[in-house]
This record gives C-alpha cells, structure tokens and sequence, in this order.
C-alpha cells in the first residue's frame, strides 16, 4: 500500500544533521551572478560574494538566470479540504484520458490533498482544479475546500519526452552544475551520485546524524497545506 510522507520531518533532520557536520546556511540571500575568479569561483549575492571552489544550482526553474540549461516547469494545481471521514484513503485513479487522472492525499484531522495531472499555464491550472474539485464533490459531497495553490515542477525532458522523474546532473562548466532532483524520493540517491562524480570516490557510510529539536525549523518552513488549515477563521493581520 501507498502512504503520504512528512517532507518536513525529513528536511529538518538533514538541516540539523548538515549543521552539525559543519555546513553554513544563509537565507534571504539571492544569488546575483556566477563568476570565474583567480583559482576559484565567485558566488556574488545581495549580502556579499562567498568564494567557493565548486558551485551546484539546484534552484529548478531559476536554473537557466545562470547558465544554458533548458528546464520546463509545469505547474501541478492543488486544493485543500477537510471534512473528509476517519477512514478515507489516498488514492490516485489513471486514465488514458490525462483530464480524468485524479488523486487524493489523506492528512490527519479529515484533511486532504486533491490534484491530478499538471500543467502549462496558470489559466489552465485555475479551470483544472474546478474540475477535480467537481469530481471530487460527487464522490465525497460533504467536503469542504480551505484553499488552493499552484505546486512547480521543474525537470530536464528531451526532444518528444513529456514528461521526466528522474534526476539529472549537469555539468555546465568545470566546478559548476545543474542538479535537478526529479520525485522528491529520488534526492537521496543523488546526493551519492552526485559526491562520486564531484569527488571520484563513494561517499563515506557513517557520519554523526541529528535529530532536529526545533533548532532547524527556521530554516524549513512549513507545509502550504498546513498553514491554510491553521488559518482557517482567523482575521487577516
């Protein structure tokens, strides 16, 4: 059987862990430009420039402001609603007709997430989730929509490809590339790909991991989903 992950549990743990192993974050810091300097390359952002000896970009549809990689984006409209009984499961129904291919992931407290296929405009997305929302209501009439927002997609496809779920490596540059991890399960095997063709060697199997207590929330923010749900009858500031 299927079932639904916590993203952020996972996120805030390989924040904490990443923390702990040394590594530096800076937030609210776009990056500007790219630049090849003596011996090194030059991260030039709004706060400053970081020297670096190596450089990954794995920004998805802000890829091509730094170098020539063609990524398509597609966007995958969702609706959140609640009202949904105890013992109602995920499902995701395929059709060869794409407009019927119809999903629904389960939350705690009668919550869930209903989408289907993505696609190429916002126009597109805004009639599509009409539509799932509509078949979802003749299935489950009780439920109630909380909101609605627009999830992206980016992803390396080639010529006739519609689609693509893997991840890619791209190296655009000597010291630079492309990474773009494709189904969010797929990240952790190309953290190993990527350090062999970085460094030419495996990855080591043990090093000190964490678990986030609350210290690596500031850095992973929190679920769209979850944050309509909370907000849910509470006045605008």
């Amino acid at each position: 059987s299927d079932f639904t992950t916590n993203s952020r549990l996972l996120l805030r743990d390989l924040v904490a862990t990443a923390v702990n192993n040394h590594a530096e974050l800076s937030l609210g810091n776009p990056v500007l430009r790219i630049e090849n300097r003596d011996g090194h390359k030059a991260v030039v952002t709004e706060k400053g420039t970081i020297k670096v000896d190596r450089v990954a970009i794995c920004a998805g549809n802000s890829i091509p402001k730094f170098m020539n990689v063609k990524i398509k984006t597609t966007i995958a409209p969702i609706a959140v609603v609640r009202g949904l009984h105890p013992s109602t499961e995920s499902f995701v129904e395929l059709d060869y007709v794409t407009k019927n291919c119809i999903n629904m992931l389960t939350k705690p407290d009668g919550v869930g997430l209903i989408g289907g296929i993505s696609v190429g405009s916002e126009e597109e997305a805004a009639k599509y989730i009409e539509y799932v929302i509509g078949e979802h209501q003749k299935r489950t009439p009780e439920i109630e929509v909380v909101g609605r927002y627009n999830g992206l997609k980016s992803e390396i496809t080639f010529r006739n490809q519609d689609r693509n779920y893997l991840y890619h490596i791209v190296p655009t540059e000597p010291d630079v590339w492309a990474v773009v991890p494709g189904k969010f399960t797929l990240g952790f095997s190309l953290a190993v790909e990527f350090y062999r063709r970085v460094y030419h060697r495996n990855p080591r199997k043990l090093f000190d991991t964490v678990t986030d207590s609350g210290e690596a929330s500031q850095f992973v923010s929190e679920t769209l989903w979850h944050d309509m749900v909370n907000n849910v009858g509470r006045s605008p500031p």
